[in-house]
């Protein structure tokens, strides 16, 4: 009976010896698979950038002028409070020159 035991323990060690390459193998081999699908897949998206450089142009375009469009109005903005506050500032100082310097008397 110890023969049979032992051919058995190197019967499962010569197959264990086996499956774990095959395994090894079948994973590699899945993995190859999903990187050839993400290879075709970055081909894809290439060919279509590639072929819409006329189409992508507009498009770069419009989005920097609706960029441009919200800077300036930001600048506008900007512009106007400013003025308001120069204006703000011009009446009072010259609020203070009226009060602060003599009047002159007209002949």
């Amino acid at each position: 009976m110890e023969n049979s035991a032992g051919f058995g323990r190197e019967f499962s060690m010569l197959r264990d010896g086996v499956e774990q390459p095959i395994a090894a193998l079948e994973e590699y081999a899945t993995q190859v698979c999903e990187a050839d699908l993400r290879y075709q897949e970055l081909q894809q998206i290439q060919r279509l950038v590639e072929g819409n450089d006329e189409a992508l142009d507009p498009l770069a375009r419009t989005a920097a002028d609706t960029l441009a469009v919200a800077e300036i109005e930001a600048m506008s903005t900007e512009v106007a409070t400013v003025a308001k506050n120069f204006s703000t500032a011009l009446d009072r100082a010259s609020t203070a020159a009226v009060i602060a310097l003599p009047t002159r008397a007209t002949a």
